[in-house]
């Protein structure tokens, strides 16, 4: 049997085998570790170190006596199949052997020694490709030095004639482009070759990296391809490209024509109720929130009024009329569009007919309609609506109103509508609560909604052949205690517990872990263990919205210093800054970080330059809009 079949094999074999008859079939695994194949090799890596991840344990013993260390340096030297194979140099970052040696380095942190992975972008791309797929997983503070070195690889594989090389830099790419979009963009030119491709796959994950990354002249060569690829993409796609566009546009607002002309061509096209509704929204947050030219709003107004003449959706049409009935009276031809209004009350059934009403009805309290249109009021709708405008204000006393409501509602019996669950408005960055010491780790975080906040426990048990049996997680709130109950988590697992709090800032908590630990299916011989948690406070940046911010007319300069190395600074400073990251860059020894966010409608504004000589100088500038705010974001940092 040759070694290629062999090796889909083992593979198979160990996918279907139950739990307790794995170690009856190790002596397979073993065969594998001494094969002179390096197909074999891996085959046995892979098997073997997902048996491990699932508490296999005793597979260690398979490869304990062929003298293979079980710390990272061992792996450097490909762990198992160095013992057997003497070619170091030929096998040392082979294929699968090689991306589970880049996981284990990540996994134990030994960044030093991820970093010749990155490097091997020539010998081998499988590892270099697994790396970059590792950084796009990493917290910023981590994942930033290594960006640099990921972009020189990628330019290599956007121009190589290799489909799949092209495929996968592109791919890598669209992922990093979300958390480091200023840093790809030296990619730019590289990435928009790419729309040339016949592979629409492939052209649809350039579209979207150039969507964050891109500039003004990337907006025009969007506004060219998008629309063949509209009518191929899921409406979640289409409405993450139409935001993503948006966002791009208002950075660069000398392209807000070409925005506006392309949003027309999309809600005149045919398409989903779902995809055509976002793209009204969108008009209506781009005039309301915008201070938009004059033409501008004009030509908004006018595509509205050409889907009214020809909608597709009376649901739409409803949604047009409301957001006319708000608008209208601001433009100086309004009269123009009021007549295309009153044309729904003529044309259309009564689905169009009462919002159009209610649209007119909302622009009598800002123009006066009736004077200056005179119409046929024999429809029933056009009847009721001039008696409504008719109608006068009560003369009652309002106390005197109120009693005859309550009175009138006592005959009904009324239920309260049950309010849908409101979503988050932020989840906060991952924090850790304990130190490096134990094999219990406790991380938090925090999930932030509009009327509460929702304290997240994740408790990992990093043990390999121990299981907490049981564990109290008390959390200490003022003067209240809660306490969070779990059992039976087993090793190099971990369980979620939630606490839900009022929403309020400058709350201090602090925690203790009660457990109780024993071996495996061991459950007569336990000990007691305590881990006391970090304190945390609930801050105002928590609290802040990750939204893009100006820079106020209020400013302060903070220096400090921290004994710890950079990656370990730049940690600490983001671990309490919970906001949006707008621009991060890396340089020799250091960091610098450009965060936002919007307290209250206040903006904040935040420069960090943190700089590492033996410890980390630490230089903040921040900005507010509101003194008071200032001073309370500075105390955080004292």
């Amino acid at each position: 049997m040759t070694s290629k079949i062999k090796n889909k094999i083992i593979r198979s074999l160990f996918c279907i085998v139950p739990d307790e008859m794995v170690y009856d079939f190790s002596k397979y695994l073993n065969e594998c570790f001494i094969s002179k194949s390096d197909e074999l090799i891996n085959s046995g890596v892979l098997v073997g170190y997902t048996l491990i991840s699932k508490n296999f344990t005793k597979i260690k013993d398979l490869y304990t006596p062929l003298q293979i260390t079980d710390d990272i340096h061992g792996y450097q030297r490909l762990a198992w199949t160095n013992s057997v194979n003497q070619d170091i140099g030929n096998c040392i970052y082979k294929n699968e052997a090689g991306v589970i040696c880049v996981r284990i380095a990540v996994k134990k942190r030994n960044y030093d020694l991820f970093k010749t992975f990155l490097n091997l972008r020539i010998s081998d791309k499988f590892v270099f490709f697994e790396a970059c797929k590792q950084v796009a997983e990493m917290n910023e503070e981590i994942s930033v030095q290594f960006i640099s070195t990921i972009c020189q690889g990628l330019k290599k594989f956007l121009k190589s004639d290799n489909f799949y090389e092209k495929f996968s830099a592109i791919k890598t790419l669209s992922r990093l482009s979300l958390k480091y979009p200023k840093n790809i963009e030296i990619l730019n030119k590289e990435i928009e070759d790419l729309l040339q491709e016949n592979s629409k796959s492939l052209t649809m994950f350039t579209i979207s990296t150039l969507l964050k990354t891109g500039n003004e002249e990337t907006i025009d060569r969007l506004m060219k391809y998008l629309p063949e690829f509209m009518t191929e993409m899921d409406d979640t796609y289409k409405i993450l490209g139409l935001n993503a566009l948006l966002t791009l546009t208002l950075k660069n607002k000398s392209r807000i024509d070409a925005f506006i002309e392309f949003i027309k061509g999309c809600i005149l096209a045919k398409g989903t109720l779902n995809f055509k509704m976002h793209i009204i929204k969108i008009l209506n947050k781009f005039i309301t929130e915008n201070k938009v030219e004059e033409i501008i709003f004009e030509r908004i107004l006018n595509i509205f009024i050409i889907y009214l003449e020809d909608s597709e959706y009376f649901e739409i049409s409803s949604e047009i009329l409301g957001i006319l009935g708000q608008q209208i009276y601001k433009s100086k031809n309004y009269k123009k569009y009021v007549m295309h209004i009153y044309n729904r009350l003529i044309l259309e059934d009564h689905k169009i007919k009462i919002p159009a009403v209610q649209c007119i009805f909302d622009l009598s309290k800002k123009i006066d309609v009736d004077k200056e249109f005179n119409f046929d009021c024999g429809d029933e709708i056009l009847k009721n609506f001039y008696m409504n405008l008719s109608l006068q204000k009560f003369n009652t006393p309002k106390y005197q109103v109120t009693d005859k409501m309550l009175e009138y509602l006592s005959k009904y019996n009324l239920q309260e509508e049950k309010k849908e669950e409101i979503q988050e408005f932020k989840i906060c960055r991952e924090i850790q609560l304990n130190d490096d010491t134990s094999e219990i780790f406790i991380f938090l975080k925090k999930v932030i909604k509009l009327d509460k906040i929702i304290l997240e426990f994740k408790i990992e048990n990093r043990f390999e052949d121990v299981q907490v049996k049981n564990g109290n997680l008390n959390i200490k709130i003022k003067d209240n205690v809660n306490v969070l109950n779990f059992k039976n988590l087993l090793p190099l697992k971990n369980v979620l517990l939630q606490l839900e709090i009022n929403k309020e800032e400058g709350i201090n908590v602090n925690g203790v872990l009660d457990y109780e630990i024993c071996l495996l299916d061991d459950f007569n011989d336990s000990e007691n263990e305590t881990l006391t948690l970090k304190p945390f406070q609930i801050t105002v940046f928590d609290l802040m919205d990750n939204k893009y911010a100006n820079k106020g007319n209020f400013n302060r300069l903070i220096q400090f210093y921290l004994n710890c190395n950079l990656v370990e600074g730049t940690k600490k400073i983001l671990d309490l800054i919970n906001l949006k990251i707008l621009e991060q860059s890396n340089k020799k020894n250091s960091n610098i970080i450009v965060l936002c966010g919007t307290y209250f409608k206040k903006n904040c504004f935040i420069e960090c330059n943190i700089e590492y000589t033996n410890g980390c100088q630490c230089y903040l500038n921040i900005w507010c809009d509101d003194q008071d705010l200032l001073e309370k974001l500075c105390n955080y940092f004292n």
